[in-house]
C-alpha cells in the first residue's frame, strides 16, 4: 500500500459518497467496495485499485451472510469467541476486532470487523468510520506489496466487516497446500509484532 493512513481514509470517504449515489438508483439493491492489488489477486488489470460494485440482486457472497446470520443469530459472536480462545486476533480497539480467518478463502484470510454496528456503511459516524478505516489501513500496510484483494460487506443484521485476502503465493488457494493450517498462529504473532512496531 502506497498511500498513508488519510489518504486511505479519504479513499473510503470518496467510496461512501459513491455507494449513497449508486443506492439512490432503485435497480441497486447491493453494493460492495472492492480492492484488488495485483494479478494474482484475481485483478484483470496489474495496478492496484479500487472499486464500488452495486448489483440488482443480492450478491452471493453477502446473501450467504445474511442468511446464515438469519438461521444462527449468534454466529459473529461465537466466530469472534473462537478465534479469540485460539489466538487468532491481530487486534481488538474502539470497537473494531482484526483477526485471521479460519474459514477464509485464502491461507491467508482476515477478518476487520464492528461486531457491534450492524447497519451500512453510510450510516457510520465520522469517529466510526475512522477507527473502520485506521483497522483496514494498518493490516493492509503491513501485509505490503502482497497480492491481495479485500471486499467491504453489509447486509441486514449482518455486522460491518471488511474481508482481506493476502497471496503470499500465486493461486495459493489451491486446496490450502501451501500455507498449513499450524502456520497460523505464527502469522498472527508476525502481524501483532509488525503492528507493534508501527
Amino acid at each position: 500500500m502506497i498511500v498513508g493512513e488519510e489518504h486511505f481514509h479519504q479513499l473510503l470517504l470518496t467510496d461512501i459518497r459513491l455507494v449513497r449515489r449508486v443506492l439512490e438508483n432503485p435497480a441497486v439493491h447491493s453494493v460492495v467496495i472492492r480492492k484488488n492489488q495485483g494479478r494474482e489477486s484475481g485483478a484483470s488489470q496489474p495496478h492496484p485499485h479500487q472499486q464500488v460494485i452495486g448489483s440488482p440482486a443480492p450478491l452471493p457472497a453477502i446473501e450467504a451472510e445474511v442468511q446464515a446470520q438469519r438461521e444462527n443469530p449468534g454466529l459473529w459472536d461465537e466466530l469472534i469467541e473462537i478465534v479469540d480462545r485460539v489466538g487468532l486476533v491481530i487486534e481488538r480497539r474502539d470497537g473494531v476486532l482484526s483477526y485471521a480467518s479460519p474459514i477464509g478463502a485464502f491461507p491467508r484470510s482476515y477478518d476487520v470487523i464492528m461486531p457491534e454496528f450492524r447497519a451500512p456503511l453510510t450510516e457510520l459516524s465520522p469517529e466510526e468510520l475512522r477507527r473502520f478505516s485506521r483497522t483496514i489501513f494498518r493490516l493492509v500496510r503491513i501485509l505490503g506489496p502482497l497480492p491481495l484483494d479485500y471486499e467491504i460487506h453489509q447486509g441486514a443484521g449482518v455486522p460491518l466487516h471488511a474481508h482481506i485476502n493476502a497471496r503470499l503465493y500465486p493461486y495459493s488457494n489451491v486446496a490450502g497446500t501451501l500455507n498449513l493450517p499450524s502456520q497460523l498462529v505464527h502469522n498472527v504473532a508476525a502481524l501483532r509484532k509488525a503492528l507493534a512496531r508501527n
